[in-house]
């Protein structure tokens, strides 16, 4: 019975898998649709930390000033909106990465390249996971209070 169990653990760590043309395009779209994701939510971020920097500028400047006058903080609404940006691009760069070191990998059918692009896509879901999960606590909190 002992024996038996050592060759199944033995099996498990030994275990490779081999791709095949099927798999190999599904990961190639796979590459094109996260570079696609990563793209457009770095374009994305990059909008929305200028459209913060205008919105300071031009409705903050004329709205507050008309209708609260100059003791509103108009810097509570645009570093907020920045940081989650900044927060935001970091999962997007590991994204981006993944994208290539994935397509790279298929290309030159590199092993390691394989390794290195899926834990490129492991740090961009635990970045996702620590940002989501904080966003709950924050919720929380405020919703406490």
């Amino acid at each position: 019975m002992n024996n038996s169990n050592s060759q199944i653990i033995d099996n498990q760590i030994n275990h490779t898998i081999q791709f095949d043309d099927r798999m190999n395009q599904s990961i190639a779209e796979i590459s094109y649709w996260s570079n696609f994701v990563a793209n457009i939510g770095i374009i994305f971020c990059v909008f929305f930390i200028i459209n913060s920097l205008l919105i300071e500028e031009i409705y903050l400047n004329t709205f507050i000033k008309n209708t609260i006058g100059n003791s509103f903080d108009k810097n509570l609404m645009v570093i907020p909106a920045v940081i989650v940006s900044i927060i935001y691009l970091i999962p997007l760069f590991f994204l981006k990465k993944f994208s290539y070191q994935v397509q790279k990998a298929v290309k030159i059918a590199s092993q390691q390249d394989m390794v290195e692009s899926f834990n490129s896509l492991k740090k961009c879901y635990q970045i996702l996971g620590y940002v989501t999960l904080t966003l709950i606590l924050i919720v929380m909190i405020t919703n406490v209070l």
